[in-house]
């Protein structure tokens, strides 16, 4: 036993000493080869050293002569210049041009030559005829943007594409400043590739005086430039033909980058037709493409070395300069046909607008504040009016004794629903709503990508604004219920002091006999102590999801109507006197604020034709007035249920009810003192009901007014136009008279067919709601190009037909639509003091909002409502009317210049495109016929 573990012992040691040796040995082996790969790697590298050293010294080489070849020239410049200012003659300066070019394109071969010897990647100089160092989007960074002779010469061409922007001296944007000076002049070059293009594809160059006489004549006014900016567009024009009449043709054959625009007009709008190619510098396209170079400025005409490339920037109205990051898009040569029959009916659809909108632009401002109770009423005037087929007509004597027509809407009931069953053929076509889709699709996307890039700029902006944040910035809730102002626990404390204050007040007459407050509590069972916002029971929930009628029984304090007469309506036992005090104290909240301002939507029914009288002496007699609120008047569609009640035999009688005190006042003040002065405080005209309500879709020669004497409610495009005929009339004649416009500003797309939105596109100035806007793309491009203002309500709309998640606000917003922020009914809804102040907070955390979003809805809000010019000028900008960053002053509304900037942008973007789609249909003699 002893001797076999000896042996094996023996053994052990002797397999553990190879093993030990064949490890040594294996590493050894791995040691020298890692050694000999660090020896090649080593060799590599200095190798590879040495070459960049070379390549660097090459490259210094290439820069001390193209140093030295400047300063030649330089001197060569300076020399032309002496010799011009000492009369010497042309042809001396001739041949010192020739020298110079000879001696300059001997150093360029020279340098191509060198660099072709050394290995090196040929330099963009070669191209762009400059030397630049690496940087840009394609590792180049453009310093000149010579002209190429292969491109031809700046011609005259035609209006079409004679446009020119303003542009920056050395950057693809421009600068946006007080006095509209150019900067450097950007050329429309006429390529013979181009000119080949049109003739192979049997298209004329020249554009035939018919559609020369189009371009000229008037587009409609959501397609027009404002004054100012056609005024800039004009020095622009006779800028370039006058620069391109003196220039010769370019001697250099080298590409320029394309440049970009100003306010909007940018040559290279997406077409909706084609893959959109999206590049921070749009590439030229060798045919079929406009292409846009800039003319040598005056650094490189001096000899002075060509800046570098910067990214663009805006100059704001305070002065501020911030470059910022913007994305291009491409537009091809030809929209191709689709497309420009699309423009085509855009522009019809536009046109509809134009016939029927009213312009309000000489009318008085409203009143705000207290009145001036004391001053004389002016004369009566010596109109006549009368109700033709429901619709006022206004008279004046004429020089034979004979009445003659002054003022009367632009169309009859007939040619209204005419054009509304052609927009809405328009609105249905099949290309119409593919071509929309995709701008709007882009509009949003062209806005992400802003935000994405410069919400940081954006932000750094608004921190320089001294005393300006979102709280303390003017806001207007432009849709507000004046029943429903209040919130809930506002109304209850108010409910508790008149029971403890003045319990013995007679406030109703129910039953044969008056009844005290304290009498009305006892009859329901409740007292004061067991009063609480639960037992009024007034919030929106989800019962009344998809459920109007339970809504509007929300306005019931315990489900008590004798309640909400007592409390929330003006025209009762004790005229309105308990409403009056809740409306001074809201109206004391909100001046409290400073920054908060309120159009209050009251009722006028159309069941008496002393309503109006009432509202008036409610308003004068309580002193329900204050600098922070305007009044709107809402008229309900309850047509329906005072037909059945048997208080109205025929349609015609509510319309006499509504507008002919109106008339009667305008024409002889002092018949409705009260109310010639309420109508100084109104602003416009709302139309409501339960849009959801099934309807017929009215034809086109629908029973006049007189004859409606049925029991179905009329359609709401049937109300619409009503409405707003009897208001164009009576607009007209205020205005001539001296007195304020009051606006058509109707609910509409909330629930319901698309036709109600159809009609309000043609009739009015504001809408509230749209949510059905995302129904209709093409309805929601053409508010768009309109810059239609839209009120919105996203927690009221929660609380009836769309959940909050679903609300289309965030997209419409980003999409650049004209929409603001509004609380509708803070009664059901709200829960703070400040209402509108909560929807912007949960707008803001919900869709994350910046700092930025929120000011501009806020200056939106203010754009959207009637309040004065005056008070617009003081809380938006001097100049408010206008895009851009003309139109707004962030001292005032704390929205980024860079923000004004790229909405205005965006939206002449779209215009323009529209625009050339209308211009080329019509060169090719296309037309369009639709059929209402």
């Amino acid at each position: 036993m002893s001797d076999t573990d000896g042996h094996a012992a023996r053994a052990s040691t002797i397999i553990a000493l190879a093993l030990t040796s064949l490890v040594a040995y294996a590493s050894a082996r791995a040691l020298r080869s890692a050694a000999r790969d660090f020896a090649t790697q080593q060799s590599a590298l200095l190798a590879t050293m040495t070459a960049l050293e070379r390549r660097n010294a090459e490259a210094s080489e290439t820069r001390r002569r193209e140093r030295e070849r400047n300063a030649r020239e330089k001197r060569a410049w300076d020399s032309r210049a002496q010799k011009r200012m000492s009369g010497e003659e042309a042809d001396a300066e001739t041949t010192d041009s020739e020298k110079l070019g000879r001696r300059r394109s001997a150093t360029e071969a020279d340098e191509v030559a060198s660099g072709r010897a050394s290995g090196a990647t040929t330099s963009p100089r070669a191209i762009g005829g400059d030397d630049v160092e690496e940087g840009g989007d394609d590792g180049r960074d453009v310093r000149a943007f010579d002209r190429d002779a292969s491109l031809g010469t700046p011609t005259k061409r035609s209006l079409t594409h004679a446009t020119s922007w303003d542009s920056n001296r050395d950057e693809t944007e421009t600068e946006i400043d007080d006095d509209a000076e150019l900067r450097t002049q950007i050329d429309v070059v006429d390529s013979p590739l181009a000119t080949k293009f049109h003739k192979r594809l049997d298209v004329s160059v020249e554009i035939d005086p018919d559609v020369q006489a189009f371009v000229g004549s008037p587009l409609p006014r959501a397609l027009s430039k404002s004054e100012e900016h056609k005024g800039a567009m004009e020095r622009a024009n006779s800028a370039f033909l006058e620069r391109a009449s003196t220039m010769s043709t370019p001697e250099s054959s080298v590409h320029g980058n394309a440049s970009s625009s100003k306010n909007g007009q940018t040559p290279w709008p997406a077409t909706p037709d084609a893959s959109m190619a999206v590049s921070f510098k749009p590439a030229d396209r060798s045919m079929g493409r406009e292409l846009f170079q800039r003319v040598v400025d005056a650094d490189v005409a001096s000899g002075e070395s060509p800046r570098r490339y910067t990214p663009p920037r805006v100059m704001g109205a305070g002065g501020s300069e911030l470059q910022y990051e913007k994305v291009a898009t491409e537009m091809m040569e030809t929209l191709g046909h689709e497309c420009e029959e699309v423009c085509l009916m855009l522009e019809y659809a536009l046109s509809l607008r134009d016939k029927w909108l009213f312009d309000d632009s000489e009318a008085a401002c409203p009143v705000v504040g207290k009145p001036n109770k004391s001053e004389t009423l002016p004369a009566k005037s010596d109109h006549a009016f009368k109700m033709i087929d429901g619709v006022v007509h206004v008279y004046t004597p004429g020089e034979n004794g004979d009445l003659e027509l002054v003022h009367a809407p632009p169309g009859t009931a007939t040619n209204f629903f005419h054009d509304l069953h052609a927009l809405l053929r328009v609105q249905s076509y099949g290309p119409s709503k593919t071509f929309c889709h995709k701008r709007l699709n882009l509009t949003e996307q062209k806005f992400n990508l802003h935000v994405m890039l410069n919400a940081d700029r954006e932000f750094l902006e608004q921190k320089q604004a001294p005393h300006r944040d979102f709280y303390n910035v003017r806001k207007v809730d432009t849709h507000i219920h004046h029943s429903a102002c209040m919130n809930q626990k506002h109304l209850l404390r108010f409910i508790k002091s008149k029971l403890k204050r003045e319990p013995h007040e007679l406030v109703i007459y129910r039953d044969g006999k008056f009844l005290n407050l304290r009498e009305v509590f006892e009859s329901i069972g409740m007292t004061a102590y067991e009063l609480n916002v639960d037992t009024l029971d007034m919030r929106a929930d989800k019962n009344t999801f998809h459920r109007f009628d339970r809504f509007n029984l929300k306005y019931n304090p315990m489900g008590q109507s004798r309640l909400r007469e007592i409390f929330i309506k003006q025209d009762n036992l004790i005229r309105g006197r308990f409403l009056a005090e809740l409306t001074k104290q809201v109206c004391s909240d909100l001046e409290a604020n400073k920054y908060t301002m309120a159009e209050y939507r009251i009722s006028i029914y159309g069941r008496k034709a002393t309503e109006w009288d009432n509202l008036a002496a409610w308003v004068l007699n309580n002193n329900v007035y204050s600098e922070n609120i305007v009044w709107l008047i809402q008229i309900p569609r309850l047509y329906n249920v005072y037909h059945a009640g048997g208080t109205m035999k025929s349609f015609q009688q509510m319309l006499d009810n509504i507008f002919i005190p109106l008339f009667e006042v305008t024409v002889d003040p002092s018949s409705h003192p009260k109310l010639h002065t309420f109508l100084q405080m109104v602003v416009g005209v709302d139309m409501v009901d339960d849009e959801s309500k099934p309807e017929r879709r009215p034809s086109k020669h629908m029973r006049v007014p007189e004859a409606w004497d049925v029991q179905h409610n009329p359609a709401y495009a049937y109300y619409a136009y009503y409405v707003y005929a009897n208001l164009y009339t009576l607009n007209a004649l205020r205005v001539s008279k001296g007195l304020n416009a009051i606006a058509f500003r109707p609910h509409a797309g909330e629930a319901g067919d698309i036709d109600h939105l159809c009609a309000t596109y043609m009739l009015c100035k504001n809408i509230a709601h749209g949510l059905n806007l995302r129904k209709s793309p093409c309805l929601q491009y053409l508010y768009y190009l309109s810059q239609i203002p839209i009120d919105m309500s996203p927690l009221s709309n929660n609380s009836l037909f769309v959940d909050y998640h679903k609300n289309p606000f965030p997209q419409y917003f980003a999409r650049g639509l004209r929409v603001s922020l509004s609380t509708d009914d803070p009664l059901m809804i709200h829960m703070t003091k400040e209402p509108l102040v909560e929807e912007y907070s949960v707008a803001a955390q919900v869709w994350k909002l910046s700092a930025a979003d929120l000011c501009e809805i806020a200056k939106t809000s203010v754009l959207n409502s009637g309040f004065p010019r005056a008070s617009k000028k003081h809380w938006v900008s001097d100049q408010y009317w206008l895009g851009g960053t003309r139109g707004n002053d962030i001292q005032k509304t704390n929205v980024p210049d860079l923000r004004a900037h790229f909405r205005d942008d965006v939206l002449e973007t779209e215009k323009a495109l529209v625009r050339r789609g209308v211009v080329q249909a019509r060169q090719k003699g296309r037309e369009i016929k639709i059929r209402g």
